[in-house]
């Protein structure tokens, strides 16, 4: 997926496309849900996330009939439950064997060796950065910065279990990969890398202030050195114009909201019409012989996750949705107390996921069947971190004693 998506989609036959990703996304689904001991897990959390999961593709398809532009969003919704949601449920079954959580992750850290060389070599190829950006196989670098903080779960993830050989080499490919996140000059990408640090911090060291002291410190030194930056860097973290458009997005997505507030316009549907020839945007300045429509002319989205929720797939699918990883947060949490390697687990994961979640404020990330497909993977993780960690706490805890646990716990005492 991460490899051969983008290609596909934007490359492929038409037809061809749509039918490799239904395969890739759906085939090994049904080879899992398949299997024999697939619904044996019958604790109430797995009932709670069938259930959401359900209600989400039912809502999915009601927003696809409603939608103003049915085909659009057929494509659109249908490539995102297939290679998101879905995927979740899939993984969520899959990785209830420590094995497979392990092989993840190795998939991870290789991916994300691949991408670290490639994009060693587009930034060399490019002259140094002066000529062409870092895209890593995604034609965007957006994207590409989101791939590299999401395939970071693999070194994390595998830092407390393996041998102190292969520590150093996994800490030099984190630190490494965020050296290529630089080079990739996105501001999203470079605030969700410092909201990681931070997050992830505070899996080791508690003294809060250190991290505001560290932030100044870097955005100063920044400040300090951004005029001998290249040009084509520059450009793209000193120019403040792309900030008010996405602000001005907000206001757009309002009135979406407000005209259809329950099932949206249809996800991936054309937002053309909230903006007509004579809108006056309010934090755009206009000023420079250029107006607000004639920048966003074209534009079919609103370069904002939580905003696309809301006003495209509509408040009541992205409610479910925030509630539905919403409760897998707060079952995560509960496993904190077991010691320092599930709290590691927990805000490893938690830096990665609202790392992401800060870059899908600047771009429309989970669109990309590749970051939806990673993005659930790694929730699937998470909701199987008692296995990742050799506990089994929510179970046992729901569990009744029985007799004989009573009688041979009465006998040890005496």
């Amino acid at each position: 997926m991460i490899f051969f998506s983008i290609s596909a989609i934007k490359n492929w036959p038409n037809h061809w496309a749509q039918i490799s990703i239904v395969v890739a996304c759906m085939f090994p689904g049904l080879m899992i849900l398949a299997s024999s001991d697939a619904c044996r897990n019958n604790d109430n959390s797995s009932r709670y996330d069938v259930m959401l999961i359900l209600i989400l593709f039912f809502l999915g398809g009601v927003n696809i009939l409603l939608s103003e532009a049915r085909w659009e969003s057929l494509k659109g919704m249908g490539l995102f439950l297939m290679s998101g949601v879905w995927i979740y449920s899939v993984t969520r079954i899959l990785f209830r064997k420590r094995f497979a959580c392990k092989v993840f992750c190795w998939l991870c850290a290789f991916c994300f060796l691949v991408l670290i060389i490639w994009g060693g070599i587009e930034f060399y190829q490019g002259g140094g950065g002066l000529c062409q950006r870092v895209q890593l196989f995604s034609e965007n670098p957006i994207p590409a910065g989101s791939l590299l903080i999401l395939l970071s779960v693999g070194p994390v993830l595998l830092l407390p279990h393996v041998e102190k050989c292969w520590r150093l080499p996994l800490t030099l490919l984190l630190v490494l990969g965020g050296v290529v996140i630089l080079l990739i000059g996105q501001r999203g990408a470079i605030l969700a890398l410092l909201c990681m640090l931070v997050l992830g911090g505070l899996a080791k060291f508690k003294r809060f202030w250190i991290y505001p002291v560290f932030m100044v410190l870097l955005l100063g030194l920044g400040f300090s050195y951004k005029d001998k930056l290249p040009n084509l860097y520059y450009n793209k973290l000193v120019n403040w114009e792309s900030v008010f458009i996405r602000l001005e997005y907000y206001r757009i997505a309002y009135q979406v909201v407000k005209e259809k507030p329950v099932f949206g316009i249809g996800f991936n549907a054309p937002i053309v019409r909230f903006i007509p020839p004579d809108y006056e945007a309010k934090y755009f300045r206009s000023d420079r012989g250029f107006s607000f429509n004639s920048v966003v002319a074209g534009v079919q989205t609103f370069d904002n996750m939580a905003l696309c929720f809301f006003a495209e797939a509509g408040s009541l699918f992205a409610l479910t949705y925030i509630f539905l990883f919403g409760c897998l947060f707060k079952r995560s949490f509960r496993l904190v107390g077991i010691g320092f390697g599930a709290r590691f687990y927990i805000f490893g994961i938690g830096a990665i996921v609202i790392g992401f979640a800060v870059q899908s404020l600047t771009f429309d990330s989970l669109r990309y069947p590749h970051l939806n497909w990673v993005f659930h993977s790694i929730l699937g993780v998470l909701a199987n971190l008692d296995v990742l960690c050799d506990k089994d706490p929510l179970r046992q805890a729901s569990s009744p004693r029985t007799g004989s646990d009573i009688l041979l716990g009465a006998s040890l005492n005496n």
